[in-house]
């Protein structure tokens, strides 16, 4: 869902920042996280092209994120991929 709060206009995070940002998500040390540790580990990105970035995230299904916290639901697992392909039920 767009963040309404956003202005998408004003804040063009290059694919380097992206993947910046991906990679701090997905090694975060707790499952789940809020905003502000997340600002933490990347002082040098404003929090608006952050915001940006987790609503693409949010987006395409790699983080979840309610209120004010984030968890990265991202799966990549080979195994799950290929259950899926052949529609294995667990």
């Amino acid at each position: 869902m767009v963040n309404k709060e956003i202005n998408y206009s004003q804040s063009h995070p290059d694919l380097s920042v992206v993947i910046k940002v991906e990679d701090v998500l997905k090694n975060m040390e707790d499952s789940a996280f809020t905003l502000k540790e997340v600002k933490k580990k990347l002082p040098d990105i404003s929090i608006e092209t952050l915001k940006v970035i987790l609503d693409y995230l949010d987006l395409k299904n790699k983080i979840f994120v309610k209120d004010n916290n984030i968890a990265w639901i991202e799966n990549n697992s080979p195994k799950l991929r290929l259950s899926i392909e052949r529609g294995l039920q667990i």
